[in-house]
């Protein structure tokens, strides 16, 4: 998967948009050290995890996921 990449690799920076990724994020991407994260344009879907939500995203420097991340 592509979380199990970004903890063997130890990304702090990941750019996967345009990938037709689908699915949910989960909360399990919170346990992770990752400051930028651009995950635009894919086909995720359900609730943003809580760790993307203010206040709770303070390590993260940029997040992009734009009005596309849920499918309706």
């Amino acid at each position: 998967t592509l979380l199990s990449v970004i903890r063997k690799l130890r990304l702090t920076v990941l750019t996967a948009s345009r990938n037709n990724f689908e699915g949910a994020i989960t909360d399990e991407w919170c346990k992770d050290k990752i400051l930028t994260l651009d995950l635009s344009y894919n086909k995720f879907s359900g609730p943003l995890p809580s760790c993307f939500k203010a206040p709770n995203y303070f390590f993260l420097q940029e997040v992009v996921l734009l009005a596309r991340y849920l499918k309706h």
